[in-house]
């Protein structure tokens, strides 16, 4: 999974999916926010990672001192254990969403394994 900054909120729907169901497949959200003031959501989060433990929260800052937005060197770092035949589906802006789905592209994933809805992106495998 890949999220922006709200876009966090079709990738809730889909740990809370998760944590009902028990599923325990492995799962990697990449989610970037300009600030830690502008993650939302963080108590829900927290016990949603209490319940999957699974899962795992890559930030990406972007307004942060040092920090930088997600590109395919970026990418590619916080993917890296991730296997290429995952589904990947991502919610963003529209111009992080364009930036991810080419730098996923250029890290060999296919255009049948990205979903994208305009705000988030997330990768199961």
């Amino acid at each position: 999974m890949i999220a922006g900054g709200i876009g966090i909120t079709h990738m809730l729907s889909m740990m809370r999916y998760m944590a009902v169901t028990q599923d325990h497949r492995r799962d990697t959200l990449v989610w970037s926010n300009k600030t830690l003031g502008h993650i939302i959501y963080p108590q829900e989060i927290q016990v949603l990672l209490d319940r999957l433990p699974q899962l795992t929260i890559r930030h990406v800052l972007t307004d942060q001192p040092g920090g930088r937005r997600l590109d395919q060197d970026r990418l590619a770092e916080l993917i890296s254990g991730c296997s290429h035949k995952a589904a990947v589906f991502v919610c963003g802006p529209p111009q992080m969403m364009h930036t991810v789905h080419t730098a996923l592209q250029g890290l060999g994933f296919l255009r049948q394994q990205m979903r994208k809805n305009q705000k988030v992106a997330v990768i199961r495998g």
